[in-house]
């Protein structure tokens, strides 16, 4: 009758039917390493001194081991990967904290602030309200002519001051964040007065850069 080692003992199907599934290599994980967890490249590293001795030589076991563990490490997809494409990544995160770091982070811009947009384009000195702030350097701006939504970062927009009797925010100094009424605007001396909204209705001077239309 036969036997083979790929093919189950009476199996009347056939060379096709009801084969023996592959057997597979079980990986033991590393001491306390948790289900799903990754080990860093230096943790790895640590770990394979611990256990190896550095002045023995390896054998096939060892290195068989060494490679268990590092299949472990968060970074394994990207080290297997060819010298270019890891460049590509490289360069690719370069980029990314290059423009983080030549933008402005967001100090004033804030939701529902009405601002002018100095940005080159459809839009420049057009004004609108600022609908949402992403993150720390960008935020959209739904534009009063066409409702259209722009993301853009603090540096291409700036504050508007509404005519008399109108409202506005403080942006910086003691009464940062306060609603205040403009009273008169000092076009000269690029600053206005205003009135607290407040209890004490305090009235006081802010150049027009420490105050923004609502």
């Amino acid at each position: 009758m036969g036997w083979s080692k790929d093919q189950p003992i009476g199996n009347p199907y056939g060379e096709n039917q009801l084969k023996l599934p592959p057997s597979m290599d079980v990986k033991r994980r590393p001491k306390n390493l948790g289900l799903g967890a990754k080990l860093t490249q230096k943790e790895a590293a640590m770990l394979i001194e611990k256990k190896l001795n550095k002045y023995k030589q390896q054998t096939q076991s060892d290195r068989k081991r060494i490679a268990e563990i590092e299949s472990f490490t968060e970074n394994k997809n990207v080290m297997d990967q060819p010298a270019s494409k890891k460049r590509k990544l490289n360069t690719d995160v370069e980029a990314a904290e290059n423009k983080n770091k030549t933008q402005q982070r967001i100090r004033w811009i804030r939701t529902g602030l009405k601002v002018r947009c100095i940005k080159q384009g459809r839009y420049f000195r057009e004004k609108g309200v600022v609908d949402d702030v992403i993150d720390l350097y960008r935020f959209t701006l739904r534009m009063d002519k066409d409702a259209r939504l722009l993301t853009l970062n603090e540096t291409e927009v700036e504050t508007v001051i509404p005519k008399t009797s109108q409202f506005v925010t403080v942006l910086s100094g003691p009464h940062k964040g306060q609603i205040a009424c403009v009273l008169a605007k000092h076009k000269q001396q690029q600053c206005a007065t205003v009135r607290l909204q407040d209890n004490s209705f305090t009235v006081t001077q802010c150049d027009f850069d420490h105050i923004c239309a609502i």
